[in-house]
């Protein structure tokens, strides 16, 4: 019989700005994904290194140093007014551009966000750290200490990344993206796109609010809510037909109070919807959903809608 070949890992080069909080946080995650997702990551700067980029703009210009070396790199800072720094990751070398997980003000907006829905617009670092510590929601951090802060936060990962797509959603609706910068914007933080890579994570979560049309893979959703009545609105652009009943959509769908609590619903009848065409879903309610969201998942997508 013979050998099954191996494939080579996926190597990834991640350049990191601060020389505490990041490198610890990402080097944990490193430690428990190679193996199992056949991935080899360097981590930069190296806890040894004394001599490295330690800016923005020194960092890409790092990552496009070792472009041809890996498969994937990546930047990791964050502050704002960092323009140039965008601009030159924009630039491709030997075909392949830096990929950038950028946080305004602070990284520990990123940790912040395991927590709470946070669209507050800091002024520095320490403002950020203070919201963690004054709330007790990390007392233990120490940004200029080793804490292995993924460890602790690993299992509220999938919150975090629910509440950078809320907090996209709110940027969005106030008008700021997708027209402006992120580097201009504050708040703002896509470090999650990183650790979604790094932790294989497939599925895409869009946020977005109830009367909005709202494309999720094959199918534009629209719900609306009304007293104990809520309707959703479902357009069929697949090339299959969608079948939804109560089953199904006890599977796929979900509603949830503050707390995290779900609601009961009935779907008030079976739907067929062909290709091309839409139809109306009505759910009947048992209590109001002031305040609760609605959450559709679908095979790669987690669609999250406040009612």
């Amino acid at each position: 019989m013979s050998k099954k070949k191996r494939v080579p890992p996926t190597s990834i080069f991640i350049a990191c700005e601060g020389k505490n909080t990041e490198p610890i946080y990402f080097e944990r995650i490193k430690e428990m994904v190679e193996e199992d997702f056949n991935l080899a990551i360097t981590i930069y700067p190296d806890k040894n290194d004394k001599m490295h980029s330690s800016h923005a703009l020194g960092l890409v210009k790092e990552a496009q140093s070792r472009i041809d070396d890996f498969d994937e790199v990546w930047v990791v800072f964050d502050r704002n007014k960092h323009k140039e720094a965008f601009e030159l990751a924009n630039q491709p070398v030997h075909g392949k551009k830096v990929n950038i997980a950028f946080s305004s003000i602070s990284f520990e907006h990123w940790i912040l966000l395991h927590f709470e829905k946070s669209n507050v617009a800091f002024a520095k670092s320490k403002d950020v750290i203070q919201r963690l510590l004054t709330c007790a929601y990390f007392p233990e951090y120490e940004k200029k200490t080793y804490i292995d802060t993924f460890s602790k936060l690993k299992d509220k990962t999938e919150i975090a990344l629910e509440n950078s797509a809320w907090l996209r959603y709110q940027l969005t609706s106030s008008g700021l993206l997708p027209d402006t910068p992120v580097y201009e914007l504050n708040p703002y933080t896509d470090a999650g796109d990183l650790v979604k890579r790094l932790l294989g994570i497939e599925t895409s979560i869009i946020w977005s609010g109830k009367d909005i049309p709202t494309i999720v893979e094959d199918l534009k959703i629209t719900v609306q809510y009304e007293e104990l009545i809520l309707s959703i609105t479902i357009e069929n652009n697949s090339s299959i037909r969608c079948v939804f009943n109560q089953t199904n959509m006890s599977e796929h769908l979900q509603i949830r109070d503050s707390e995290g609590q779900e609601n009961k619903f009935m779907l008030t009848e079976t739907k067929i919807i062909e290709p091309g065409e839409q139809a109306d879903l009505e759910l009947n309610l048992t209590s109001s959903l002031e305040g609760n969201v609605l959450m559709f998942v679908l095979r790669k997508t987690k669609l999250i809608i406040d009612l």
